[in-house]
C-alpha cells in the first residue's frame, strides 16, 4: 500500500522519498539495479493494458543489517525539517513490544532528541494498512513499549509524543498484489478516488496533500469512521462472504465471479437483506452506501485483476468479527432477521476452517491445518502465502487461523456428526467471534443454528458449498415468484425442500426474508552512501537532491512489515524528503 499509494502521491507533489526495508535486503538489491533510483508500479487497466510507472526515491536502505539499522536511526539528526512518517504496519504488527513498534519508538525518540516535532509543526505519522483507528492503536503501543518505558528522559519523551507527533487514523483502499515473479514491484488496480483517507482533526497536514491523486483528508469528527465502516461492511464484507465458497469450489481468483450465475446475485442479496441495515446504525443515507456497493462490484469485476481467493481467505475468524458481525448486529437492531445468505457466508467460512484428515503441522506456532477442497483438479501445487500451500490434485490446502481455536473446535465435525453436534460446535465457535453472542442473543442463535445446518450439508452430506449457494438462490427466486403470484417451477420446489432445515421455524419479524423462511536489502550506494538523502540519483549530474535546510519542507514515511505471511519485500520504511 505504501509504495503503491502514499509514495506516488508524495512524488506527484514534488517531494523526495527515502525508503527503508525493515527486514531482509531484497528491495535494496532491486533498487541497486534501477536507473535514477526509481522503483516500478504496475497498474492493470480494465482492458488488460499494464501501465508501468516509475516512482523516484532519494535513497533507500534496510533495518535488516546492523549497519543499515545504525544508519537509519541516525537520520533524525540529519533531517532538520522532518515532518511526515508513513508506515505499513498491519494488525499483526500493532502489538505490545512488536519489533516494528520498538523500532518506531526508537526512531521517534531520536526525533525528540534532535528537536524535531514542534507543537506548531508536529510530525505526522500516517499508517497505510487497514486496521480501524490504526493511529490511535500505534500511539498506545509506542507509549507502552519497553523502549519508551526505559528511556532515560521518559517523562519529556511522553510529553513530546502528545504535543510533537500526530498519529493519524487512516483508511487504505486499493487492491494491490505484486508482479508475477517479482515481489518487489507492486501490481495494482486503477487508483480509486479514495485510495488513502487520512483523518486530520488538528489540521496539521498541508492542504495540497489532499489534492494528490487518491488522497482524501477528513477534518470533521466521525467522517473517517463512516468511511471505514462502509468499507469494512460493504466492500470487505462482501469480499469475505464470497471467497470461501469460491476457494472450496476451485475458483481460485476473485475475478472468477464475473459471469457466475450465483455469486454476484448472492452478494447483492446479502447487501439488500443484511448489510443495508448498517445505514440506520451509522446515520448514512442509503444512496451513499449504494454508491459504495456499485463501485465495489465494478472493481470486483475487473477482468484482468483478480486476487487469489486463498490469500484473501486468511484470518477467517477475525474477518467474521470485523466484516460480517457488524451487519448482523445492525440488522438485529433494525428488527430484521439475519438472512439465509448471511448464514451461508458464515457457514462457508466455517467449512473452510474445518480441518479434514491427518494434521501433521499442529505443533507449529501458530498451528497449521489441512483442509480439503470440494473437489480435486489437475492444477499444479502453489504457495499462496509463505509456508501455506494449495495442492489441488490432492484436493487439499494448508491454512492458519489466529491461535487455532476455531479450527480445533471444528475438527470434531470432520469425522462425522449429526445436526445437533454441528449446532453445538458452531455456537461455541461463533461465541469466540467478536460481536457475535449466540448463547444469549436469540437472533445470533438462529443465525448460528442455520449456519450449522448448512455446514452439516457441506461436511456430512458432502454437498459443495457453491451447490448449497445455488439451492439458496433458487429458493430465493421461488420466494420472489410466490410474492408476485407466479407458480413455482418443479425444479425450484425441489430446491426449496433441499434447503429446508430440520427444525420447525420459530416466528420471526420478517417471515418472508428470515432465516427459517429461507431454509437456512543491501544499501543503495551513491555519493553519500547508506541512507543518504543527499546522494545524487544516477543521471542527475550530482544535482538531483539538494542539502536540506531548517526551513525546508521535509517529511518522512515509514513502512513496517509485521505480518509473518507477507513477502520479504513487503515491509519497507520510507522517508519523504522534500527540499
Amino acid at each position: 500500500f505504501l509504495r503503491a499509494v502514499l509514495v506516488p502521491a508524495l512524488t506527484e507533489l514534488g517531494e523526495e522519498v527515502v525508503l527503508a526495508q525493515t527486514r531482509g535486503t531484497s528491495f535494496g538489491s532491486y533498487m541497486a539495479k534501477r536507473e535514477n533510483r526509481a522503483y516500478e508500479v504496475d497498474t492493470v487497466e480494465h482492458d488488460g493494458t499494464v501501465v508501468t510507472s516509475s516512482v523516484p526515491v532519494a535513497a533507500c536502505g534496510t533495518l535488516g543489517t546492523a549497519d543499515g539499522r545504525l544508519a537509519f536511526m541516525s537520520l533524525p539528526g540529519r533531517l532538520p525539517a522532518l515532518r511526515l512518517l508513513g508506515l505499513g504496519l498491519t494488525e499483526a504488527g500493532i502489538a505490545h513490544n512488536g519489533r516494528s513498534i520498538l523500532d518506531l519508538a526508537e526512531f521517534l525518540h531520536g526525533c525528540f532528541r534532535a528537536g524535531l516535532g514542534r507543537p506548531e509543526a508536529p510530525l505526522s505519522l500516517i499508517n497505510t494498512d487497514n486496521m480501524p483507528l490504526n493511529g490511535d492503536a500505534i500511539e498506545r503501543f509506542v507509549r507502552a513499549c519497553d523502549y519508551t518505558e526505559s528511556a532515560p528522559d521518559r517523562e519529556g519523551f511522553f510529553r513530546w509524543l502528545g504535543a510533537g507527533v500526530v498519529f493519524h487514523n487512516t483508511m487504505v483502499d486499493r487492491i494491490t498484489s505484486h508482479r508475477a515473479g517479482d515481489p518487489d514491484v507492486p501490481r495494482a488496480e486503477p487508483l480509486p478516488a479514495k485510495a488513502l483517507v487520512i483523518e486530520d482533526l488538528r489540521g496539521v497536514l498541508p492542504e495540497r496533500l489532499g489534492t494528490a491523486s487518491g488522497i482524501v483528508l477528513r477534518r470533521v469528527p466521525k467522517q473517517l469512521e463512516q468511511d471505514i465502516a462502509l468499507k469494512l461492511r460493504v466492500a470487505n464484507g462482501l469480499h469475505t462472504a464470497m471467497v470461501y465458497a469460491m476457494a472450496l469450489g476451485g475458483l481460485h481468483t476473485t475475478d472468477a465471479c464475473i459471469g457466475h450465475p450465483d455469486l454476484l446475485p448472492y452478494l447483492r442479496a446479502l447487501y439488500d437483506r443484511d448489510v443495508v441495515h448498517s445505514c440506520e446504525e451509522l446515520g448514512i443515507p442509503r444512496e451513499k452506501a449504494a454508491a459504495v456497493l456499485e463501485e465495489w462490484l465494478a472493481r470486483l469485476q475487473h477482468p484482468h485483476f483478480g486476487l487469489g481467493c486463498l490469500f484473501v481467505c486468511q484470518n477467517a475468524s477475525q474477518k467474521l468479527g470485523i466484516r460480517l458481525a457488524p451487519s448482523v448486529r445492525a440488522a438485529a437492531v433494525a428488527g430484521a432477521e439475519p438472512s439465509a445468505f448471511m448464514a451461508f457466508a458464515v457457514a462457508s467460512a466455517l467449512r473452510f476452517l474445518t480441518p479434514l484428515g491427518e494434521q501433521p503441522r499442529l505443533d507449529e506456532k501458530p498451528p497449521v491445518f489441512l483442509g480439503r477442497f470440494d473437489g480435486g483438479a489437475s492444477a499444479e501445487d502453489w504457495e499462496y502465502t509463505p509456508g501455506l500451500w494449495a495442492r489441488p490434485a490432492r484436493g487439499e490446502y494448508d491454512f492458519r487461523d489466529g491461535d487455532g481455536r476455531a479450527p480445533l473446535l471444528l475438527r470434531a465435525l470432520g469425522g462425522g456428526c449429526g445436526v445437533e453436534d454441528a449446532r453445538r460446535v458452531v455456537s461455541e465457535v461463533l461465541s469466540g467471534v467478536d460481536g457475535l453472542d449466540p448463547k444469549s442473543s436469540p437472533a445470533h442463535r438462529r443465525l448460528a443454528d442455520t449456519a450449522a445446518e448448512l455446514l452439516h450439508r457441506m461436511l456430512q452430506q458432502r454437498e459443495p458449498a457453491l451447490r448449497v449457494l445455488a439451492s439458496l438462490r433458487a429458493l430465493e427466486q421461488q420466494t420472489d415468484e410466490a410474492e408476485r403470484g407466479d407458480p413455482p417451477t418443479e425444479q425450484r420446489t425441489r430446491a426449496r425442500a433441499r434447503a429446508s432445515p430440520s427444525a420447525p421455524p420459530p416466528p420471526t419479524s420478517q417471515p418472508e426474508r428470515g432465516l427459517r423462511a429461507a431454509g437456512l536489502a543491501p544499501n543503495l550506494k551513491g555519493a553519500g552512501g547508506v541512507f543518504d538523502p543527499l546522494a545524487p540519483r544516477r543521471g542527475t549530474g550530482g544535482g538531483g537532491v539538494s542539502t536540506p535546510c531548517a526551513s525546508a519542507s521535509l517529511s518522512c514515511a515509514c513502512e513496517f512489515a509485521s505480518s509473518r505471511d507477507s513477502c520479504e519485500s513487503a515491509g519497507s520504511l520510507c522517508m519523504r524528503v522534500s527540499v
